[in-house]
């Protein structure tokens, strides 16, 4: 993989991350209305829920793309590795 490649993919993963805190922030301030109307015995109504379940399924997705993008920079890493290993064996063998 090219330079270009990674840090495509370095930008991607970190966009990912900066959308999934935004929602995840969404989803404490939901939590924080939904404890507030039950200590004052109101009533969670049905677009509140809507807009719940809704963020829920969106960080399932973000997850699974995190996941995937976590895993395509691991392989990344390992690839750089193992260059970087091979040409440190290839330097020793030349006595360098």
């Amino acid at each position: 993989m090219d330079l270009y490649g990674i840090v495509f993919r370095q930008v991607r993963l970190q966009k990912i991350l900066t959308f999934k805190r935004s929602r995840v922030t969404a989803l404490r301030a939901m939590n924080a209305e939904v404890e507030r109307c039950k200590s004052f015995g109101e009533v969670i109504t049905e677009q509140f829920q809507r807009k719940y379940a809704g963020n829920i399924i969106e960080l399932e997705r973000i997850n699974a793309d995190l996941q995937e993008y976590l895993t395509m920079m691991q392989d990344v890493c390992q690839e750089v590795r193992a260059k970087f290993l091979v040409a440190d064996k290839t330097k020793h063998k030349s006595g360098k």
